[in-house]
């Protein structure tokens, strides 16, 4: 059984969306990158670049269980599972953090982008803003394993792209730049209005699930 969102209404506000994923007693926070006791955190000026490729799967992600309210075999099946992408993906990110390149990596295996976003955000005590670019904002909460997020250094990010090309591992710039005090999504015209959350309000809604 496959997972279909377009069987499901739209959102009229995914910022709503985040505040109930984030706040989910079923969220895992993510933990500390394999085989590295610890990062700084991201900092003002950082842009995130994501390593590992997404492919549309909310099957059985949080997204449709939590905001769809789906159970069973309505949520569909999880992601596929390629051990050796992940491997590969795993192992280029730990040699660009021994090389000092990341202040901050977190998976999207629980709750997307945007968790992991909002993750990293409430971390340093700094803002994102997050310009995604795309058509479809569901996107944003898609879970897969082995596809990373990085915050580094704006002048690192030609650089690690360029290295990840030579080992075929696919990278991209998000556009999303780390400062100020809110968690700020602009779609792109793909909603009437992009997304905007204080880090306070987002901690209130943590503490209060």
């Amino acid at each position: 059984m496959t997972f279909d969102i377009s069987k499901y209404p739209e959102p009229e506000d995914y910022g709503e969306v985040l505040l109930r994923l984030m706040a989910s007693p079923h969220r895992r926070p993510a933990p500390v990158f394999p085989g590295v006791e610890s990062l700084p955190d991201a900092q003002p000026g950082d842009v995130l670049i994501q390593i590992g490729e997404t492919k549309g799967h909310l099957g059985a992600s949080l997204y449709s269980r939590e905001w769809l309210g789906l159970k069973d075999d309505e949520l569909g099946p999880p992601p596929p599972v390629d051990l050796a992408v992940e491997k590969k993906n795993a192992d280029f990110v730990h040699s660009l953090i021994e090389q000092g390149f990341v202040n901050a990596v977190l998976d999207i295996r629980d709750g997307g982008i945007a968790c992991a976003v909002a993750e990293m955000a409430l971390a340093s005590g700094i803002g994102v803003a997050f310009d995604y670019c795309i058509d479809e904002p569901w996107r944003a909460f898609e879970e897969i394993n082995g596809v990373f997020l990085l915050a580094v250094k704006r002048k690192r990010t030609d650089h690690i792209i360029d290295l990840s090309r030579q080992q075929n591992i696919h990278a991209e710039d998000l556009m999303t730049y780390f400062g100020g005090d809110e968690i700020s999504f602009d779609t792109h015209g793909a909603l009437d209005h992009g997304w905007n959350l204080t880090l306070s309000s987002l901690r209130e809604a943590i503490n209060a699930g």
